[in-house]
């Protein structure tokens, strides 16, 4: 028989002489009882590490840093992952349990940042594909050159889907001889679709650990991020295992998520206002609010939305172009920051304004502060969990992150035909769906993409 939640989960033992207080993101930090015995001791010095979302991969991983920080006083740890947002609330996490990131025993920054220090290049975030393309080669080639690299006794690695083979052999060789890696891994995540078992062949027959149980979500929450996988996927990953603890286990219920039919922009922004004023009667910060997106053309036929709204937007030059601009959507697809299949807000800067930065205007002229932290590489680098003000992001800058409600937008845009397009497809509703604790709401304006999928799924539910 399983034990309730409260017997089965035990405080991350303590650091200091007085315990983490204080509010999001540093209180709140437990372990179950494996991830305690993970964070102390794991069998290998190369430990990839897999679990579904919300099963404390990352917490796991703050806790196994701050076990080499406190044990091997002399050591050097970095934490990285591929995101720089995540990169951002990751440094703010660590400030709050009292620990900097000072670039000297602790080092807590995205991959690309790593890359560009490490080569002295200041303007990475704003390459052409072939750049990239060519960077771990030219990373490779410096490190074998250079016998005054210091390495880092621990490395530690979030998100781990995202990263490539090559990427994961230039972590190898950032490693410090006899020293430890350990990645963290969600398949069913892999929005960029870069996830391969042999990926991890740079670390030379690491030894697997499984996390199994689900934290983050409500029953509700999580079974229609399952419904959303197909069952090979389930299968494959390990979300299927009997011993699994699922969030009905542990009697995290909460409201069915909400498919919501939106006749014009002007019912998207009340909505959200709404929606942020029924969180303050419930005490809940406006920082835990998310409006989280699939990619720039999540809303479809925006521009006639917008000439139709009273949105003070519809009146810039910059949305009268059509969103079909073959010529536009080029220049996007080719222009990305850190790679080509990135979500594209990382790209160098169009005519043609984006519909996020539409409603973050538009929601601040409603009196609703609101940052769009997906707007450039600035934005996401200077990502501030606990500043009070609704967070409008790509699903892809959130990924590690949670949120007490979020508003999901762009599921009718999403292609359902099968292949690799519908994988990716699923990943990524997977991920936006998994980022909500306690509520999830999915507005639309057409009756396509996934949206009969989904309202199917609920349905069945």
């Amino acid at each position: 028989m399983k034990s309730s939640f409260r017997q089965e989960r035990i405080h991350f033992w303590d650091l200091r002489e007085e315990p983490v207080s204080g509010e999001h993101p540093g209180s709140g930090f437990w372990l179950d009882r494996k991830q305690e015995r993970m964070a102390r001791e794991l069998a290998s010095t190369r430990t990839v590490v897999i679990g579904p979302a919300g099963s404390g991969k990352t917490v796991f991983l703050v806790a196994r840093a701050e076990y080499w920080l406190v044990r091997h006083p002399e050591a050097r740890v970095l934490f990285t992952c591929y995101n720089a947002s995540l990169a951002a609330y990751l440094r703010k996490l660590f400030a709050a349990r009292g620990i900097a990131a000072d670039d000297a025993r602790l080092t807590v920054r995205h991959y690309h940042d790593l890359c560009g220090r490490f080569l002295g290049l200041s303007d990475i975030h704003e390459q052409p594909p072939d750049f990239y393309a060519a960077l771990e080669p030219r990373l490779l080639r410096e490190l074998s050159l250079r016998d005054d690299v210091v390495g880092y006794d621990c490395v530690l690695v979030d998100e781990g889907q995202d990263f490539t083979r090559r990427m994961i052999e230039v972590l190898v060789r950032w490693n410090a001889p006899g020293g430890e890696i350990t990645m963290v891994c969600d398949p069913a995540q892999d929005v960029y679709g870069r996830w391969h078992r042999d990926n991890v062949g740079p670390l030379r027959d690491p030894e697997f650990e499984h996390l199994v149980d689900c934290y983050r979500n409500t029953a509700q929450i999580f079974g229609l991020a399952m419904d959303v996988l197909p069952l090979e996927i389930r299968r494959e990953w390990g979300l299927t295992r009997l011993e699994m603890t699922r969030p009905e286990d542990l009697d995290r219920q909460g409201p069915s998520p909400s498919l919501e039919r939106l006749s014009g922009l002007d019912d998207l922004a009340d909505r959200i206002v709404d929606v942020a004023r029924e969180l303050s009667g419930l005490r809940v910060p406006l920082s835990d609010l998310a409006v989280l997106y699939t990619d720039r053309r999540a809303i479809l036929d925006f521009d006639t939305l917008l000439l139709a709204s009273d949105w003070e937007a519809a009146s810039d030059p910059r949305f009268q172009e059509s969103a079909e601009n073959e010529e536009v959507l080029e220049r996007e697809v080719v222009s990305g920051t850190l790679h080509t299949g990135s979500d594209r807000d990382d790209a160098v800067p169009l005519e043609r304004a984006h519909f996020a930065g539409a409603l973050e205007r538009e929601l601040k002229r409603r009196g609703l502060p609101a940052e769009w932290v997906s707007r450039d590489f600035a934005s996401k680098s200077s990502f501030d969990v606990s500043r009070a003000r609704l967070s409008l992001s790509t699903i892809h800058s959130a990924k590690g992150m949670d949120f007490h409600t979020v508003i999901l937008v762009g599921a009718e845009s999403l292609p359902v035909r099968a292949g690799r397009s519908r994988e990716k497809a699923e990943a990524l509703l997977f991920t936006g769906i998994t980022r909500a604790r306690e509520r999830l709401i999915i507005p639309y304006f057409q009756n396509v993409g996934w949206v009969p999928e989904l309202r199917e799924r609920l349905a069945e539910r």
